[in-house]
This record gives structure tokens, sequence and C-alpha cells, in this order.
């Protein structure tokens, strides 16, 4: 039986640069290949301890299969989103800024993304997703926003995600350019998950109350070992 194996591993950004710039020029490669170019200046949170990188990589660290980041709003530095989107929608630093001062803080979830090697394994559309909700128990903030693609946008309801109406289009953007139609997500209940799935719930529960083990996931006839390191 063939399989593949990936470690998933969480760090904070400003403790592990080289895996940083690996996940980085993944991401870049992953945005090429479809015609999206990174913003200058995008890595300017790697500098910041609010923010954390759950990276897939292969189990000596050399290779990074794909990754998401959670930055944590700090009152000082603005969010991901807040930058890519303060052109289409100038009242987004304001409304996240006090949404957060409200209700007890935001985590984004972005920059998610996974390399070509690892394919039609689920890695980017289950397991980053599933795992990354999971790790924000950790982090002492209720609310967790992510700003989808049109690709991601299609599992968030299994995870309990809703549209943040106020902004944009009932919370759609087309970015980063018109052939996208991407969406500002968010939830309100990380450590109960009311709204997501069942199954998702058992799953992301299951992650959270082990944090370092080793699972075999079989799909559609494809094997996936997953060393989780939260």
């Amino acid at each position: 039986m063939d399989v593949a194996e990936v470690r998933l591993r969480v760090i904070k950004a400003t403790e592990d640069p080289l895996a940083v710039d690996k996940y980085i020029k993944g991401h870049e490669e992953v945005l090429l290949n479809n015609g999206v170019s990174l913003s200058k200046g995008y890595d300017y949170w790697r500098e910041l301890d609010s923010v954390y990188l759950l990276v897939a990589e292969s189990l000596d660290s050399e290779v990074c299969y794909g990754g998401a980041r959670l930055h944590v709003w700090n009152g000082e530095d603005p969010l991901p989103m807040q930058l890519f989107l303060s052109n289409l929608e100038p009242r987004i630093f304001i409304e996240l800024d006090q949404f957060a001062m409200r209700n007890d803080g935001i985590v984004e979830i972005g920059g998610l993304w996974n390399s070509r090697l690892v394919a039609g394994l689920g890695l980017g559309s289950e397991h980053l997703i599933r795992t990354s909700i999971a790790a924000t128990a950790f982090i002492p903030v209720k609310n967790v926003f992510t700003f989808c693609s049109p690709f991601v946008s299609r599992f968030a309801d299994d995870f309990g995600f809703k549209a943040y109406e106020t902004l944009g289009q009932n919370g759609k953007f087309p970015f980063p350019d018109d052939r996208w139609m991407s969406t500002i997500n968010y939830m309100e209940d990380k450590m109960e998950l009311n709204s997501a799935k069942p199954e998702e719930k058992e799953k992301i529960f299951d992650i959270r109350a082990n944090r370092k083990f080793t699972k075999l996931y079989t799909d559609r006839g494809r094997n996936l070992q997953i060393h989780f390191d939260l």
C-alpha cells in the first residue's frame, strides 16, 4: 500500500525563519501558477509575535507541501485582509478593529495553499482547514475570520463559517481580480462549533484532544498519513 506522509506542525512565525521562507516560496509559486502575484510587502507578518503558521512538510522538514497562517489581531498591526481589501472597502479597518474590540478579538486564517506534489489527497481542502480551526482553540481570542477564494468557500459551511455581510457585497469581493469572487467568512463559536457538520466537529475535537499524534486517512483509494504536532 502506497502511503504519502506529511507532518502538520504549528510554529510561531518569528521562531522558525527557515520554515517561513519555505512556506512563502511555495505560496508564491502556487499563486503564480494561477496567474496571481503576491502583493509587495505581503510578508510583513513574519516579524510579528502575533502570527502562527501551520506548515505541512516532509518528516525531515526539508520540503514544505503547504500551510496556512493564523494571524491574531493585536490592535496595532493590520490583519492581511484589511490591507488587501482596503482599496475595495475603505471601511474594513475600522469595522474589523471595532468588531475585535467589542467581541474579544479576532484570529484570521489565511494564506492557505498546497503543492501539486500532494494534489488529490485532500490536504488543502480538508486537513489544512480542519487543523487550522483546531489550532485556534489554543489562541485566546473568540472569533475566527477568513477571506476565502471561491474554491475554499465551497467548504466554509461544512466547518461552521458564515459570510460577514457587513462588508463588500454581502461579504463578497472581486479579489484578487474580477475572475474571482472571494468571501469574508467568520465564526463566533470556535470552541463549540455548533454550526459545523457533526462529522467535521468530531474530527476537529479529536485533533484538539490529542494535539500530537499520527493518523492514516484513506480517500478515493489514496492514503495519507498525517503526523500532527500542535
